[in-house]
């Protein structure tokens, strides 16, 4: 049942609310006590597309350099990815070039779903760092969808997750029709490895 699971990873910067926006969207709860994720969390929910029900992995990264070699797997595994900065924090914002590299060298990004997300929109404008015009600039040059997100008053969380399932289960389908067999494209004989 591969073929029914979709597989989605959050990646970005310790600190920026990656568990705090996966809690939001699968628990709708926001704890201020989240503990730092020291390895991989997984979460499971159910979707449907086209009356075929798909099971969708969410993969909660953590943000520390020296854990960078655990993320490595659910990169190459994963469909679509969130790119979460913080929106007070201005360091957090410039490191997202580093992790879309990072992961750019496990995975063509023209095969996968790329979305940046500003989490943390509900922080007094006087703490905000990052302008909304700024950041879309920047992710419409990563080719990348841009969201704002608040974990803690579930603004933007449920539509960027919807969205994104959504393009991920379009970009998997596009993947899976392109398969080249036997040098053309076609639903016969013996398939070159396309693994999902």
């Amino acid at each position: 049942m591969s073929k029914n699971i979709l597989k989605i990873s959050l990646l970005g910067d310790k600190n920026v609310g990656k568990t705090s926006i996966v809690t939001a969207y699968t628990k709708n709860e926001f704890s201020y006590e989240t503990l730092a994720t020291t390895g991989i969390d997984t979460s499971f929910i159910k979707k449907t597309f086209d009356n075929v029900e798909y099971t969708i992995k969410i993969f909660d990264t953590v943000g520390q350099e020296r854990y960078n070699s655990i993320s490595t797997t659910t990169i190459q595994m994963a469909h679509g990815f969130f790119m979460v900065f913080a929106l007070d924090n201005r360091k957090s914002y410039e490191r997202i070039v580093h992790w879309i590299n990072y992961i750019s060298d496990y995975v063509n990004l023209k095969e996968k779903v790329l979305y940046i997300i500003g989490n943390k929109s509900d922080v007094k404008p006087e703490e905000r760092v990052v302008t909304k015009e700024e950041a879309e600039e920047f992710s419409k040059n990563k080719n990348a969808k841009y969201f704002e997100t608040s974990a803690l008053t579930r603004n933007g969380i449920n539509d960027a997750f919807e969205e994104m399932f959504k393009d991920a289960y379009k970009k998997r389908n596009n993947m899976n029709s392109n398969i080249i067999i036997d040098g053309k494209n076609g639903n016969n004989d013996k398939k070159k490895c396309l693994c999902f």
